[in-house]
């Protein structure tokens, strides 16, 4: 029986394993994480607005960058729908400052 709960298949599955290009796409995305963490810390911008908005990027950009072939793996399929729920939290970030600024 397949464990839908887990995000590359079930264990003993040939998704299990994830793919060369899954352990880029994680591994970039974490070095990407600490370094935005990092630098708006040490610059005064650590704030959630900040940090999300320039981790996004990162994820947009890792999303292109390491994009695989078709048939989508799984991980794949996961990570666009992380990129959607962003979309999402940007925009109601942008929509909170617009209202601040009275727009």
């Amino acid at each position: 029986m397949e464990d839908i709960n887990h995000p590359f298949g079930s264990p003993g599955d040939a998704e299990s394993d994830p793919s060369p290009t899954f352990r880029w796409f994680l591994g970039v995305q974490i070095l990407w994480a600490v370094v935005v963490l990092l630098v708006t810390a040490t610059f005064g911008y650590f704030s959630f607005e900040s940090v999300f908005v320039t981790f996004f990027v990162g994820l947009l950009a890792g999303s292109v960058l390491f994009s695989p072939g078709s048939p989508a793996p799984r991980w794949w399929r996961v990570s666009q729908w992380l990129v959607r729920g962003g979309f999402v939290v940007l925009a109601y970030i942008i929509l909170q400052r617009a209202q601040e600024l009275g727009l």
